[in-house]
């Protein structure tokens, strides 16, 4: 318990001095992005950010989750994880690189698509240069990703947050120092860096990750365990469909989403108001989301002490989102007096849009928690209920209010969470104490 603790704190204290780092240097840059550059451009890349993540998020399959879920099989002996892990390892790196290249392939098509859906010419005119940013960035990106997963699983959060401090460094100077000498943005000032910074992130955590796979390698002793691929591919597919159904809560579907009704250029603002909510979930996802992982996925075969680093970590949780939404009430307060009051207004729309997405952050330690005790069921369940309630009422509606649609999403996501937190608490799990849980 002690030990846990102690990688639990140390890995909170790095992820969220990491957090706080990256995005707030990230977060000026927008305000200087979106001051210097076109509405259409920064709106544009807005749009292209959002359907990276999206296809980033998807090309996974589950495997990062199920990673977190077996962590404690995969790495426990030199058997389990050249039966287990590096198979999927190796079918992980092959299918991330057919479907980047067949985006690659389809990019003219895709280029009709974007023209057609936001009717600017300049999405019929990208050239092959940026659809191959795009799609080199979509790779690195899964790679990294899943790198920095297998990081929090090894405890190696040092080493990989003074990376990334570094590596947002990289991007800013290179992004304002290409301002400066050309006095204008495009979207190769945008996406090179993003890929230069991509490329030297994930090959540094392979390098820092290489050395705890040696280690196991020469770990002869195997454990007795009823792991098998079948169970492993149910994890997968459980898993996969519950990242499926998240993405219509996402900012990055929802921008995507909200171009289509309001518009490119007016996106801008609401994106803006993104990068100041994605700051927050970030600093929490990456800070204690990924803390509690860990520590509740080495704990893995001790039900007792995963439920007491949960509730640590809800505990840190509610009390940083509580904080959050009395300022972004005061905040939204002194608007409300000082400004003439228009529902139809961008700005609400914003600060609606930004509302919305602190409530998601309720999710992070749930969540975390309903994946490595295997009972993901429950969230993708209620998700799917959301999403059908949703798709039932606007089915037949003449035209989708934004205001409206994201005030509904946000209701839902409320009930959501209280059926959630029904769900997991101790009386509803106290069933499982003692025993390690053999259903996915």
């Amino acid at each position: 318990m002690t030990d846990l603790v102690r990688k639990f704190n140390s890995a909170l204290r790095w992820n969220m001095l990491e957090s706080i780092w990256y995005k707030a240097i990230l977060t000026v840059h927008q305000f200087g992005f979106f001051w210097a550059a076109t509405p259409l451009i920064y709106g544009f890349s807005s749009i292209i950010f959002a359907l990276v993540y999206l296809i980033v998020e998807i090309i996974g399959f589950g495997f990062d989750r199920t990673t977190a879920q077996y962590s404690g099989f995969y790495f426990s002996d030199k058997h389990s994880f050249q039966l287990f892990f590096l198979p999927q390892l190796i079918i992980h790196l092959i299918s991330t690189g057919l479907i980047a290249s067949l985006i690659w392939y389809f990019h003219p098509r895709l280029n009709l698509i974007l023209a057609q859906n936001f009717g600017h010419p300049e999405f019929v005119s990208l050239p092959p240069n940026i659809w191959f940013l795009i799609t080199a960035i979509i790779f690195c990106e899964v790679i990294r990703k899943s790198a920095r997963m297998l990081g929090q699983l090894f405890f190696i959060n040092k080493p990989a947050a003074i990376l990334e401090m570094g590596l947002i460094l990289l991007y800013i100077v290179y992004f304002w120092s290409a301002f400066l000498i050309s006095h204008q943005i495009s979207l190769y000032t945008v996406f090179v860096p993003l890929l230069a910074q991509s490329v030297i992130g994930f090959a540094v955590l392979f390098v820092l990750l290489r050395r705890k796979f040696s280690d196991i390698i020469y770990q002869d002793c195997a454990q007795d365990t009823d792991l098998s691929w079948s169970r492993i591919l149910q994890a997968r597919k459980l898993n996969f469909f519950y990242q499926l159904s998240e993405m219509p809560f996402g900012s990055n579907f929802l921008i995507y989403f909200l171009s289509l009704i309001i518009g490119v250029v007016k996106i801008g603002q609401v994106k803006l108001a993104n990068y100041l909510a994605v700051f927050i979930k970030t600093l929490l996802e990456r800070s204690l989301g990924l803390a509690s992982l860990a520590s509740m996925a080495s704990a893995s075969r001790l039900p007792k002490l995963q439920r007491q680093l949960f509730d640590l970590a809800q505990r840190k949780l509610y009390f940083l989102l509580g904080s959050l939404s009395g300022i972004f009430l005061l905040v939204i307060s002194a608007y409300l007096l000082t400004s003439h009051f228009n529902w139809q207004s961008t700005i609400m729309l914003a600060l609606l849009f930004f509302g919305f997405t602190l409530i998601n952050n309720f999710f992070i330690i749930y969540e975390q928690f309903l994946i490595i005790q295997h009972q993901i069921r429950f969230l993708l369940f209620a998700n799917v209920i959301a999403l059908a309630l949703t798709a039932t009422i606007y089915y037949k509606a003449d035209s989708i209010n934004p205001f409206l649609l994201l005030a509904w999403l946000t209701a839902l996501r409320m009930l959501t969470f209280l059926f959630i937190r029904y769900k997991t608490a101790p009386s509803s799990t106290s069933r499982y104490d003692g025993e390690e849980r053999t259903k996915d």
